[in-house]
């Protein structure tokens, strides 16, 4: 990665990771019941891949922008940064993933005649508790498949939500790296004393 940086600059190859990182995730977006492992596994792959183009450029830019005397101080930072911020993401992402998912259920389970309101209830809070209650024999075959194919089915629609979210998200990153970014990183001058 270190001579691409050279070769192309920061700019260019964190605009590559962010481009191709968008591409998978559109085929990740595509996911379905029917998808093969090996198809799911390939593409997380690649999406790591190219996320690290992302990533790695960006750390070295900034910590290479330090001075000395402050590299300690602003590698601390850095990394709070990087904490905070990816938590927040994991959170935010995970409430659009369940949001799309409840709100998908409800109205796929609507169509499931004679599902308890109680179970309806119960499995619009996550896709394990559906599925759990479907695999629990207590409601009849016919109507338990139904309710376990409305839950993942719903999930997928949460998950199409939250993989269209990131490739927006990276589209945008790519801008404004676009935008604002130089092409390459120069270290900053050493404080004058």
């Amino acid at each position: 990665m270190d001579r691409l940086v050279k070769r192309l600059g920061t700019k260019r190859v964190m605009m590559i990771g962010f481009a191709f990182t968008a591409i998978v995730l559109i085929f990740i977006a595509g996911f379905s019941m029917q998808s093969p492992f090996w198809q799911l596994g390939t593409e997380f792959f690649f999406f790591g891949f190219f996320l690290d183009y992302t990533l790695a450029p960006a750390v070295d830019a900034i910590r290479g922008a330090l001075p000395e005397a402050k590299a300690g101080v602003g590698s601390g930072m850095l990394s709070a940064s990087r904490m905070v911020a990816g938590a927040l993401w994991v959170a935010a992402l995970g409430s659009a993933l369940s949001g799309v998912y409840s709100s998908s259920f409800v109205k796929a389970a609507a169509s499931i005649p004679g599902l308890p309101a109680d179970v309806v209830k119960k499995a619009s809070d996550s896709v394990g508790m559906a599925v759990g209650i479907a695999g629990s024999g207590k409601l009849p075959p016919e109507m338990a498949r139904a309710l376990a194919q409305a839950a993942k089915q719903s999930f997928m629609d949460g998950w199409h939500t939250v993989a269209t979210i990131c490739v927006v998200i990276c589209i945008v990153g790519a801008i404004i790296i676009f935008k604002f970014m130089p092409a390459h990183h120069e270290p900053a001058p050493e404080d004058q004393h």
